[in-house]
């Protein structure tokens, strides 16, 4: 056999060889797919204990762990060990609008609550929230937050709004052993109910959360003597209405850490007094356009505030009465760290020709404007009392006031003139400038800070379309002190 025979024998042998060797391979990578395939379809999470499964489905809504009862026989009852209850009565509604439809789905939203409650065999409840209209009554819900109770419940929040001036027949008042939780954790109310509550006992020991909305308080004290039975409550949330029937607000608590609160009370002008005195408190958003007569203690631990302040003066004495109220606000909250203040404030504080404290301690400052006026020299005093000011948010510049300004894409000599704030010089790293449209005073703004802060880092403008392709020209333009500065 010739040495060319032997070798395109070889070659044969090898190329079977691979052959077989690439067929094996196939097969057994077929193999592999299939056994994978086959463990990704076995039933892992059935295997699994029953309370891991319920901790599990309390996570999502009641309306879609309920509907796994139709998986087996396994799931068919596992739904009633569930240990949370949160429901929307929008789901038990069609899309139409008709009367009789809506009270169709209030009856089956209300039938389903009280059967769940009826079959439920849990215990303890982590969490109970039920969002629905004002067609319920108060029979109904008082026999709903005592089931709660009964079931030594960590979190209730019931969310019932007032609909076309609508509200609960009768008015409710809540169930006495409501007031003496053992287990409650969190507590949030949003419904048309007179809070009547006891004198002042421990009432609520493990309390931290507290949100009451649209509630009508029996007197002044009635509030008080809530916080007050309230050992542990660390985040309080009080949304007031146009009859709250409370005349003097008085927050008063040694172991408060966040507090919030809204007056919704648009255009009403009254003769209100509010009380703070929460020296351990760590973080204040404050919405008012009412008050005139506050007795704010100094609140040393805020690190975090908001403050929309909305003067609303008829003569002199009112006004010097709310330059007052004003001042004892923004000095009580001397350590404040991150400071929002929103256009009314501004524009109160211009008005009212306040003198801002020095914040020592503010290192990142937000002041937004969406539709009232304000005036560029009360932000300008404000960055004068920021010393070591870091990260400086503007919104909505094209509301501020500035007098004439120069014909040409030039800052005034007014501005020129002005000392630039120490912040700008040495600690100023991040500006942010949101809701940019484009107006000359807004580009005489970002030509100021570029000029003017010599160690910013990040410089971040919001524009869009037209507007931003504008900018981006004419910041190439502009001298900027920062040559590290990054923009965007």
């Amino acid at each position: 056999m010739s040495d060319l025979s032997v070798l395109l024998e070889s070659a044969e042998e090898v190329a079977r060889a691979a052959a077989v060797e690439l067929i094996l391979h196939t097969y057994l990578r077929r193999e592999k797919i299939k056994e994978a395939a086959t463990r990704n379809l076995e039933d892992r999470i059935s295997t699994l204990p029953d309370n891991v499964l319920t901790h599990m489905l309390s996570f999502v809504t009641t309306k879609d762990y309920v509907k796994t009862s139709i998986l087996s026989s396994a799931w068919k009852s596992l739904w009633a060990s569930v240990p949370s209850l949160d429901l929307d009565e929008l789901d038990f509604c069609h899309n139409t609008l008709t009367s009789s439809e809506d009270m169709e789905g209030n009856t089956r939203f209300t039938s389903f609550i009280n059967d769940f409650l009826m079959r439920c065999r849990v215990s303890s409840m982590r969490k109970i929230c039920i969002n629905g209209g004002s067609k319920c009554k108060s029979e109904w819900m008082n026999k709903l937050i005592c089931a709660a109770i009964e079931r030594n419940v960590l979190e209730l929040e019931l969310n019932f709004d007032s609909q076309d001036g609508e509200s609960i027949e009768p008015p409710l008042e809540l169930p006495q052993s409501l007031y003496f939780s053992k287990t409650l954790v969190v507590l949030k109310l949003s419904l048309d109910m007179v809070l009547n509550f006891p004198m002042p006992c421990v009432c609520f020991p493990n309390l931290k959360v507290l949100l009451l909305d649209n509630i009508v308080y029996k007197d002044d004290d009635s509030i008080q003597n809530l916080l007050s039975s309230c050992p542990v409550l660390e985040d309080l949330v009080l949304f007031r209405n146009r009859a709250d029937n409370l005349k003097t607000l008085n927050v008063t608590s040694q172991v408060l850490k966040k507090l919030l609160v809204r007056f919704r009370l648009a255009d009403m002008y009254e003769h209100m007094k509010i009380v703070i005195d929460t020296p351990a408190l760590e973080s204040l958003d404050f919405n008012d356009n009412v008050t005139f007569h506050c007795d704010l203690k100094t609140l040393p631990c805020v690190t975090r505030a908001k403050l929309c302040l909305s003067m609303c003066c008829s003569g002199s004495n009112d006004f010097n009465s709310y330059a007052t109220y004003l001042m004892k606000f923004l000095r009580s909250i001397f350590n404040v760290k991150d400071l929002s203040l929103e256009d009314k404030t501004l524009s109160s504080l211009y008005e009212c020709k306040c003198v801002i404290p020095t914040f020592g301690n503010l290192t990142c400052l937000n002041l937004s404007g969406s539709g009232r006026a304000y005036s560029w020299e009360i932000v300008v005093e404000i960055l004068y009392k920021s010393p070591i000011l870091e990260a400086l948010i503007l919104e909505g510049l094209s509301y501020c006031e500035v007098g004439c300004l120069a014909s040409e894409d030039q800052m005034p000599d007014w501005m020129l003139e002005l000392e630039v704030p120490s912040c700008l010089l040495s600690h100023l790293k991040r500006l942010y400038i949101k809701g940019y449209s484009g107006l000359q005073w807004e580009r005489i703004v970002v030509q100021y800070f570029l000029e003017s802060a010599e160690v910013l880092e990040k410089f971040t403008v919001e524009a869009f379309g037209f507007i931003k392709k504008a900018l981006e020209k004419a910041m190439v333009e502009f001298p900027r002190t920062s040559l590290a500065c990054e923009i965007q």
